[in-house]
């Protein structure tokens, strides 16, 4: 169904390019997709959103990173920030799996689409395919993360393998080591997750123009700017905040130390006094869909704010291993 529904939109574009302007259409999708993160989630907007779907314009589960790239090339006055953001959707494989779980076509490859159909003049993808891109190197870094995505399902079933073996069959016993053996590979997931790398100072517009960026494996990262809003507008319990440095606009990620309550605390009493404020983030960069910074720290007004996120991850794997370790003994 997904995929008639993007051959649909395919047809829908061709049909369009032929009857009005290819060049128009192009630039309307790009404007959409800001328009989708710029309007507040209330919840009938969302609930809109969710049931049309299928129906709307472009998917705006995937409009996001293009909605960031567009403001970045708005305050650049340059288009030049979009064409680097279509290589992500264009080359990453990460794109095209999320692509597969799509109602509509990634907006970047509906564009090259209409360049192939019509007179696309806005968007150059002769200028776009020159671009080197090492497709050896990223799919190699596909590939080494994909294998942690699944590590932790391994070393469950490798930890359940070795119970049967040396100790036999029950019921408590396998399902404590494949616990262990769960807990572990999560563990292990995280740490390479959230490498403890020196983080270099950077932009949102170079974070953006990453095509090798990876949604499994974050790059630490500093920026310097403002926070200018909540990840979702207009929701007081949004603990996610957007964050604008000269460049362009990108999301930020918080977790706070007591699960729930720290995160609550966080959105109702803090964010709304950090709007507007001049400061620094360190955080892991990760690009799916829509990229985000996974904050280690923000720093605003002179006052930092932890964020707990790789410290949690960790947390749950010791948790769920201690809990086999239970089961063992039991």
């Amino acid at each position: 169904m997904l995929y008639l529904s993007r051959l649909r939109e395919y047809y829908a574009d061709e049909r369009s390019a032929k009857w009005f302007s290819a060049d128009a259409l192009s630039r309307a999708l790009v404007k959409v997709a800001y328009g989708i993160i710029a309007k507040p989630e209330e919840k009938r907007s969302s609930e809109l959103m969710q049931g049309t779907r299928a129906l709307g314009i472009m998917d705006f589960k995937a409009s996001e990173g293009l909605g960031l790239a567009y403001i970045t090339g708005m305050q650049l006055k340059s288009w030049e920030p979009i064409h680097r953001t279509f290589l992500f959707d264009l080359h990453n494989p990460w794109a095209f799996l999320y692509e597969l779980s799509s109602s509509h076509p990634l907006t970047a490859k509906r564009i090259r689409r209409l360049s192939q159909i019509g007179k696309v003049t806005t968007f150059d993808f002769n200028k776009i395919n020159q671009y080197q891109v090492d497709k050896k190197t990223l799919y190699a870094h596909f590939i080494k993360d994909a294998f942690f995505v699944f590590l932790p399902a391994l070393t469950a079933g490798g930890s359940i393998l070795f119970y049967i073996i040396f100790a036999g069959f029950n019921w408590l016993g396998i399902l404590g080591a494949g616990l262990i053996g769960f807990g572990l590979g999560t563990v292990v997931k995280t740490i390479y997750r959230y490498p403890a790398e020196t983080p270099k100072e950077s932009t949102t517009l170079e974070l953006m123009e990453d095509v090798y960026a990876s949604p499994i494996r974050g790059k630490r990262r500093l920026l310097n700017g403002k926070i200018v809003g909540r990840g979702i507008p207009g929701l007081i319990f949004s603990k996610d905040m957007m964050f604008q440095d000269k460049t362009g606009l990108i999301y930020l990620r918080y977790e706070g130390l007591v699960p729930l309550l720290s995160n609550l605390v966080f959105a109702l009493f803090k964010v709304g006094k950090l709007i507007g404020q001049e400061g620094k983030t360190d955080g892991w960069f990760f690009r799916a869909l829509a990229p985000r910074l996974e904050l280690n720290f923000v720093e605003i007004g002179g006052k930092k704010f932890q964020s707990w996120i790789k410290f949690w991850g960790i947390g749950a794997g010791i948790f769920i291993i201690i809990v086999g370790f239970i089961l063992l003994q039991l």
